[in-house]
């Protein structure tokens, strides 16, 4: 038995390893975003006068929206005002680039490296702990645990955003971080290293995108022993120095600098909350906003968008669209349900991923060469359970209301890998429900589908988590049993 379960581990960890490092060049277009962090180290891509081409032209079709551009000038411009954990995953390939291919020209896949190396380690920590927890089952754990994740970190939609300059692989890293140190933990008192780990785990979640800020609140209440603060106030100062204050001081300044905040709160407010409002027109008029009723739904980057923006810079803010929300209470479920009705979806068909080689030896004659990917089927596997088998709409709210009601009873109930698993599922499905509602508040309905990432990827974890609890369960149960049948 014990070769099988060796096999098994061989055969999954491979899996991985081939499905991940056989697609490292497919990756996703641009839609615009590239260039919030690509200005630390690239100016643009290989063989384009300029980064942002005029519209309309040859050269803009091919740098935005229907390509993935494997090289890039490695020049190190330094000017964003961008920062982002993603920093922090791009960093080591960025220098492997520069040790084993170029100095000056960066190609693009080496960015993939970290978070393709993460998943296969993380698989390998799982399946260790597996061995040291649950060892008399663990055969059937690398199977239900295993084989999901591998099918998820194989999905070419999910991988996509590895070779990108997307910041959604920072929230990947991040989130199987603190889940890992969430699960370990367990329901007992932090140590202080501990504490200051899932301070770092925090820290790093929140700042791959400004639309993460809500980790630090959640997991600051999730953790924070109340009885240990009642018997020592001191334990509330560190829990929030390490995990609340520091993360969100970081987010808020993040928040503070970056250029395009105004845009954002323009798309929170009229792609978002007033496209869900019954009375956008008297809202606006509360304002003083003229013509802002031809504003709703188009997006900031066009007119009359850019007009209003200009006239109206200070009814920008996200604090108006929570207000809004508040005068009228409807929207907030509204926004929810629709975010939920866009859930399942993670093919982002506006953005191409077929390659634009525009590799150095092209250049010479001014010719690059697009090439289209080879459909596998085992790649796009997950994504079809999700879209024909996973709910979405209110069925999904409700799917994750019975996921919670079903870890609490579990985190009360059992004292054994169960109760850690259902630790770390409460908090899975709490933040998938805050998710979907943060990701329309913070940017409307504009690339909701590319923003719904993380609350896809927490919806799947929710089912790997409440899948081995049942798996755990049913064998516990079966095992209890099979003595009083062997009597009879």
């Amino acid at each position: 038995m014990k070769r099988v379960n060796e096999a098994i581990k061989l055969v999954l960890l491979a899996t991985l390893m081939v499905g991940s490092f056989s697609q490292i060049e497919t990756g996703l277009a641009d839609n615009g975003d590239f260039t919030r962090l690509m200005l630390w180290f690239t100016s643009s891509p290989l063989g384009f006068e300029q980064s942002w081409p005029q519209e309309h032209t040859n050269e803009y079709h091919e740098r935005f929206f229907n390509y993935t551009i494997q090289y890039w000038k490695l020049d190190f411009p330094f000017r964003s005002r961008w920062i982002s954990s993603i920093l922090l995953i791009w960093l080591p390939g960025i220098i492997l680039n520069v040790l084993f291919y170029s100095h000056s020209i960066l190609y693009l896949p080496f960015v993939s490296i970290v978070p393709r190396v993460f998943c296969i380690l993380f698989l390998f920590v799982l399946f260790r702990w597996i061995d040291i927890n649950q060892s008399s089952m663990s055969g059937l754990l690398y199977c239900t645990f295993g084989i999901p994740f591998v099918l998820i970190m194989v999905s070419t939609d999910y991988l996509a955003y590895f070779t990108s300059l997307y910041q959604e692989p920072a929230s990947l890293v991040s989130l199987l971080i603190l889940l890992a140190l969430l699960v370990l933990k367990g329901r007992r008192e932090l140590t202080t290293n501990e504490l200051l780990s899932l301070g770092m785990a925090v820290f790093l979640i929140n700042a791959a995108k400004l639309s993460n800020i809500y980790w630090a609140v959640l997991v600051f209440f999730y953790v924070l022993p109340f009885q240990g603060v009642l018997r020592d106030p001191k334990i509330l100062l560190r829990y929030s120095a390490y995990i609340l204050v520091i993360p969100l001081a970081f987010s808020i300044l993040q928040a503070n600098l970056v250029s395009t905040r105004k845009d954002n709160a323009y798309q929170s407010l009229f792609c978002g909350v007033l496209t869900f409002s019954e009375h956008a027109a008297e809202h606006l008029q509360n304002y003083n906003i003229q013509n802002g009723l031809k504003c709703i739904a188009v997006p900031a980057y066009v007119n009359p968008g850019l007009h209003i923006i200009k006239k109206y810079p200070t009814f920008m803010r996200h604090s108006n669209t929570l207000a809004i929300i508040l005068k009228e209470p409807k929207i907030a479920w509204r926004m929810l349900c629709y975010a939920a009705d866009s859930m399942q979806i993670i093919h982002l068909h506006h953005l191409g991923q077929r390659i634009l080689n525009n590799r150095p030896s092209l250049q010479q004659n001014g010719h690059r060469d697009a090439m289209k990917l080879v459909d596998t089927p085992v790649y796009g596997l997950w994504s079809g359970i999700k879209l024909h088998v996973f709910p979405k709409g209110i069925p999904l709210i409700i799917c994750l209301a019975v996921f919670m009601c079903v870890f609490i009873l579990f985190l009360q109930r059992t004292r054994d890998i169960r109760t850690n698993l259902a630790y770390g599922g409460v908090i899975v499905s709490v933040s998938c429900i805050v998710d979907l509602w943060i990701q329309l508040f913070g940017d409307g309905r504009q690339d909701l589908i590319k923003h719904l990432f993380l609350s896809n990827l927490l919806f799947d974890i929710a089912v790997i988590m409440l899948l081995n609890i049942a798996a755990i369960t049913v064998i516990k149960k079966y095992r209890i049993e099979q003595p009083t049948i062997c009597s009879q």
